[in-house]
């Protein structure tokens, strides 16, 4: 047997390396890395051609009643002495919301005051002057009342002496046909015959004085009564006029105080808002005191919209609205449709009418009001459907062009080639 020159854990001992063993990293096959890098690719093309992107334009504006506002003015220059109606308050048409006096001022008491003095006297002077004249023909009617009646029983007195004296004349007459008769015989004197004829005549006389007192009577009678009835025509006439020249008076005065007293009425019925007086202010002939919503109104926002994002905007287009009073991170944000675009820019005074915030984007630069329709009337909040208002004010984002991110990219480059051709 063969000894080895070197003994075993000498070899073992140098056969063994104290960096370890090589080891060698395979790559990843290229054919992996082939697919993965072209499906990135495809998904990025797919991306631009498939993707697409909105642009949007940011605006503001407020809530406004889709049948306008209609607005109570002051007729002429006064003085607001009552407020009738709060903010927010449901009136009808013809209500009164205001009153007004334009009462002129001189030493002393008023003007105004003083002619309304003055025709109230009047007007209690005019019932004076009535109720004296009543009764003056009432006097005179009863007094005709009573000779009427006096007459009555002079008649009824001068109807019983007149049987009396026919009797008489009677008696006087068959006594004087006796008398003649004993004349014609002799058994009486021619003077006897005398007497009793001058008797005959004597009644005779009497009775026609009695019919002549009773005709005279009858007369008088006739005529105390169509005065008496002419007194109480005279009583309604004077009542009638004096009616008459009261009731201008009283027009006169209420013509005064119409012009004096002034009612600012709503025009029709609704909510009221923007009362812009209270009692004791002045305002001038036109002033806009309150605001009326139309009852019944469906509110719409009016957005002011520059020059500059007006051309792509147009009917039909979606709007997604964020009002003020309603945080969209809690409530969520309000949509609707673009109802109508305002071809004639607004004045400044019109732009002057919106939101603060619009007015700061306004500046100088030319706006267009944009009419967009609401989807709802009202916005859930704390599990109860709340009522959108008039007048709140609210961004809003309008969505313009929808495009691919394709066409984004390619269009501008299209275009500067086109305006390079064609220069």
């Amino acid at each position: 047997m063969t000894t080895p020159l070197f003994r075993m854990e000498a070899l073992n001992a140098r056969s063994g390396r104290w960096t370890g063993r090589i080891v060698l990293a395979r790559p990843v096959p290229m054919r992996v890395a082939a697919w993965v890098s072209a499906a990135l690719v495809a998904t990025l093309v797919a991306f631009a051609v498939m993707g697409e992107y909105t642009r949007t334009v940011r605006v503001a504006g407020q809530l406004v009643p889709a049948a306008g506002t209609l607005q109570a003015v002051s007729p002429q220059f006064g003085r607001v002495t009552h407020k009738r109606v709060h903010d927010g308050e449901t009136v009808r048409a013809g209500q009164v919301l205001y009153e007004l006096s334009s009462e002129r001022a001189s030493d002393g008491d008023g003007i105004d005051r003083r002619i309304e003095m003055a025709l109230k006297m009047r007007g209690d002077m005019l019932a004076q002057e009535r109720d004296l004249q009543t009764r003056q023909l009432q006097d005179r009617e009863r007094s005709l009342s009573a000779r009427s009646r006096m007459l009555d029983g002079e008649l009824a007195r001068l109807d019983q002496e007149l049987v009396l004296q026919k009797a008489r004349v009677d008696s006087a007459l068959r006594m004087a046909d006796r008398f003649r008769g004993l004349r014609q015989q002799g058994f009486v004197s021619e003077v006897q015959l005398t007497q009793s004829e001058n008797d005959l005549s004597d009644q005779q006389s009497r009775l026609q004085s009695l019919e002549r007192a009773r005709l005279a009577s009858s007369r008088d009678l006739v005529q105390l009564r169509e005065e008496a009835g002419q007194i109480a025509g005279q009583i309604h006439l004077n009542g009638a006029q004096t009616e008459r020249a009261m009731a201008m008076l009283e027009q006169e005065a209420a013509e005064h105080q119409g012009r004096s007293r002034i009612q600012v009425l709503a025009p029709a019925d609704g909510t009221v808002t923007a009362l812009a007086a209270e009692p004791g202010q002045t305002v001038q002939a036109g002033t806009v005191l309150a605001s009326v919503i139309p009852a019944g109104s469906d509110l719409e926002a009016h957005l002011l919209v520059p020059s500059r994002a007006v051309g792509f905007i147009e009917q039909g287009q979606d709007v997604r609205l964020r009002l003020s009073a309603f945080p969209y991170q809690k409530f969520g944000q309000a949509t609707g449709t673009v109802l109508r675009v305002e071809h004639s820019p607004l004045t400044q005074s019109a732009q002057g009418d919106g939101t603060p915030a619009a007015g700061q984007q306004a500046g100088n630069e030319t706006m267009y009001r944009v009419v967009v329709r609401l989807a709802r009337q009202t916005v859930l909040a704390y599990g109860r459907e709340q009522p959108y208002r008039a007048g709140m004010t609210l961004d809003a984002d309008i969505r313009q062009d929808r495009r691919r991110l394709v066409e984004w990219v390619i269009d501008p480059l299209l275009s500067a080639a086109k305006g390079r051709a064609g220069s």
